[in-house]
């Protein structure tokens, strides 16, 4: 891939995230996502009031909020048990995950944890994703250099265990620098989707690679998806297949599907299946559903 468009697109995706771009400029935001407990939707929300910043698990039969010490990228996952959030701070940097178990359709007590960060004191988390795995569920984040913005990013890896709790310490995945929109663990190995950025936004694609245990590519990227504005991307496995759904089109609030199992460098991603317009205020989820990819949705509002 080409690492100049890769740093361009690495800084646009820094400065475009709502939550940490928004609490920089001073205004109220919120952002989030969906998960699925079994069959029942849960929001996990980020808000900021343009002073302080707080995180809510919402599901239908209850919800759980508190401080956080300030903005930063959220990602969650969830099992049968629970949903595992993880936050990346840029500014202190930090990431922290959180446990929150569910039990009759209602939220328990949130077991917080700090991951101890393994990168030099020049970098600072710039996202990070949540996979569940067989053993449990794994924390991928990325960290950007505070001294050179055309740095390549570097790539961590913690894993916890089905009731997360730590699981390993934390590593590094060395030979991973490109910009990542979301991780799904498939066939023991992972499937990592990346943004891949072109002379404008309406250029950027989603690309893919299957990275193994050890953090070693296993091929170059294929391309993923036809170009658009691509802000947003969630991973699920249906069957051996993986299926992306993302926020793209001309203006970034199409709700777009494509099977990203396969490809190649060069060649032009199969038309994705449209599922309307999404708000920005707006999460999403999904989970496999019989022959289809089902897609829960849900404002972020009161």
């Amino acid at each position: 891939m080409e690492v100049m468009a890769l740093r361009v697109l690495a800084a646009c995706l820094l400065l475009a995230t709502p939550s940490v771009a928004s609490a920089q400029q001073g205004s109220p935001s919120r952002s989030g996502q969906l998960v699925l407990v079994g069959e029942t939707p849960w929001s996990v929300i980020q808000e900021w009031d343009g002073q302080r910043a707080s995180l809510e698990i919402r599901g239908p039969r209850g919800a759980t909020r508190g401080p956080l010490a300030s903005p930063g990228w959220i990602a969650a996952a969830s099992n049968a048990n629970g949903i595992f959030v993880g936050i990346a701070h840029a500014g202190p940097a930090a990431v922290r995950a959180l446990w929150v178990p569910i039990a009759d359709g209602r939220p328990g007590t949130p077991a917080p944890l700090t991951i101890a960060r393994v990168a030099g004191d020049d970098r600072m988390p710039v996202g990070i994703t949540v996979t569940p795995r067989p053993d449990g569920f794994a924390v991928i984040w990325q960290e950007g250099s505070t001294q050179s913005p055309s740095a390549l990013w570097q790539t961590f890896e913690a894993r916890f265990d089905p009731s997360g709790q730590p699981a390993g310490a934390p590593r590094a995945l060395g030979q991973v620098s490109w910009p990542i929109a979301d991780v799904l663990f498939l066939g023991g190995r992972y499937l990592v989707l990346l943004y891949f950025g072109g002379a404008s936004p309406e250029g950027t694609r989603l690309c893919a690679v299957h990275v193994d245990e050890n953090g070693r590519p296993e091929e170059h990227p294929w391309w993923a998806s036809r170009p658009g504005v691509i802000s947003e991307a969630r991973l699920v496995a249906h069957g051996a297949r993986a299926i992306a759904v993302y926020r793209g089109g001309l203006d970034g609030r199409t709700l777009l599907e494509a099977d990203v199992t396969e490809g190649s460098w060069g060649r032009e991603a199969p038309e994705p299946r449209r599922h309307g317009s999404i708000a920005p205020d707006e999460a999403y989820g999904l989970r496999a559903d019989g022959a289809r990819v089902r897609i829960e949705r849900v404002p972020l509002g009161r």
